[in-house]
């Protein structure tokens, strides 16, 4: 994805889904860090959005996903048109 560019709502929902779904609990951080290529290859998200979160540690994908679930309670989220939210990162 270019900057400046949006990224397509498709993909919107599948960084939803892994940061509310997938690394929300510890277990599911746990099977995601354990093969994240597997984990993010079934979201179908861009390839430099799972080079990133591939590149992650254990550490910094739990901080990640308090920090989101801090913002959505701080009602700094948004709720996409077709299901899942995204806090504003």
């Amino acid at each position: 994805m270019a900057m400046g560019q949006g990224p397509p709502e498709k993909a919107l929902q599948a960084l939803a889904k892994l940061l509310n779904e997938e690394l929300a609990e510890p277990k599911g951080r746990k099977q995601f860090f354990a093969d994240p290529h597997r984990r993010l290859g079934d979201l179908g998200l861009p390839a430099e959005v799972v080079e990133f979160f591939s590149d992650l540690s254990y550490e910094e994908l739990r901080l990640l996903a308090r920090t989101s679930e801090r913002m959505s309670q701080a009602n700094l989220a948004y709720d996409l048109p077709d299901g899942g939210r995204l806090s504003f990162l």
